[in-house]
Order: structure tokens, then sequence, then C-alpha cells
């Protein structure tokens, strides 16, 4: 009786012990909320067309995204996201614009012992210094398109074919050549930022700790203490 109480306690005392070495790796897993921003700068084309739907993208993180009260970041630079072409074309209606949409699903962590892709749920928030906006549903809009006779410039060349309708005819086509310019399709080359949002939770391994810098030897330490405080260059 007295030996299997033994065994009881000690069977206990190592399950207890598990789960809370279990409950402490755990805690150390860093957790990226939604919300968390990722700046990120694309690795492939993105072209705004419906005939590259499906097309896989890949995009390069460029800073570092922590969890809320973490020092060691979730997501580190060198880092890739993946993410495919889910939407492109143009409006129907609300000025003809013109959008594609990315969804980020995979992300794949540069450090050596995690090879394996993780799980990812993100979508993009801003592109800046871009022409395009981001509405609210994460797709990538472009301006409106205006109608033929909505700008004051269209309306005065309107009113000069009256008098000189070929001077006209050339500012018609002037005007249309601006305006299809200014609402071409949408297309990043390789090498644009973007910021993305996740919008799930994102639980990652945890980064080993860097290890600390070595201590300066001796002799560095007393030819730095001998050193000047100041140099001056004597002409």
């Amino acid at each position: 009786m007295g030996e299997r109480v033994v065994h009881l306690a000690l069977a206990l005392l190592l399950g207890a012990s598990s789960v809370r070495a279990a409950a402490q790796g755990a805690a150390t897993e860093p957790v990226l909320p939604v919300g968390t921003r990722v700046a990120v700068r694309l690795l492939d084309a993105v072209p705004g067309t419906s005939s590259a739907l499906g097309r896989r993208v890949r995009a390069l993180v460029i800073a570092p995204a922590r969890p809320p009260g973490g020092s060691r970041p979730g997501l580190a630079p060198g880092d890739t996201v993946d993410g495919v072409l889910r939407d492109a074309g143009t409006e129907h209606a609300r000025g003809r614009r013109q959008f594609l949409t990315l969804a980020f699903d995979r992300v794949a962590l540069a450090d050596p012992t995690s090879r394996a892709a993780l799980p990812l749920t993100a979508r993009v928030a801003d592109v800046p210094n871009a022409r395009e906006s981001v509405d609210a549903a994460g797709r990538v809009v472009g301006p409106q398109r205006p109608g033929v006779l909505r700008s004051r410039t269209t309306w005065a060349a309107a009113l000069l074919g009256a008098e000189e309708p070929l001077a006209a005819a050339m500012l018609f086509a002037a005007f249309d050549a601006e305006r299809l310019e200014r609402h071409r399709r949408i297309a990043y080359a390789p090498g644009v930022e973007m910021t993305l949002v996740l919008t799930a939770p994102l639980a990652l391994p945890a980064r080993p700790a860097a290890p600390p810098l070595p201590a300066a030897p001796p002799a560095a330490a007393d030819a730095l203490r001998d050193a000047p405080t100041r140099v001056a260059t004597v002409r």
C-alpha cells in the first residue's frame, strides 16, 4: 500500500512538472494578434489582370513585427510571406476604378531551424507612395475615371470645337491619353513596398535569443582608455 502511494505521488509530480514545462514553452511562443502590421517588399511582379488570377506572389519582411509587450520579434527581416492574386479587374460602377486583391496565406521564417511554411491570414493595408488606395476590404483601388465631359478642360475643348475643330480634336486626344494613363491597370514590379495587416492571430515558434557580444580583450580596452577624446588636425 505504501509503495503504491509513493508511485502515485511520483506520477503526479512528473505530470505536474511536464504540464508546467509545456505551459512555459507555450508562453515563450510569440503570438501576433489581429491587426498587427507587417512591412514587406515584393519579390515577384503583381500584374493587375484577370488572366493572372491565382498567381503566387512572394514578399520579403523588411521590419520586425513584435507581439504586444514582447522583446523578441514574431516576424523578423528576412522572413518571407507568400500569397495569391485573388481578384483583379475594373469596377462596373463607382467611377470604373481599377482594382486588385492580394491574400497572403503562408509565411516562411528565415531561421534555419524552422523550414516549414506556417499558415498566415493577411491582406494589404497600405501601399506607400502610390497613387492607389486600399479600401476596408483590402482591395487596392485606383482613382476614379471621370466622364468625358466632367472636367473644365474637356468643356473648354468642346467649346473650342465650335471654332477650331482640328485643335479641339487634338486637345481631346491629349486629354484622353492623360486620362487613360492615370487610370491604367494596377501593376507592381518587384521591389514595391507594402504594409500588410493580420486578419487572424499568428502563432510562431520561439526564436533563439541572440548570443551576447564577446567581451573586448584587455589590450583593446587599455588602448581605448588611453585614446584621446577628441582628434584635431594641425595644419
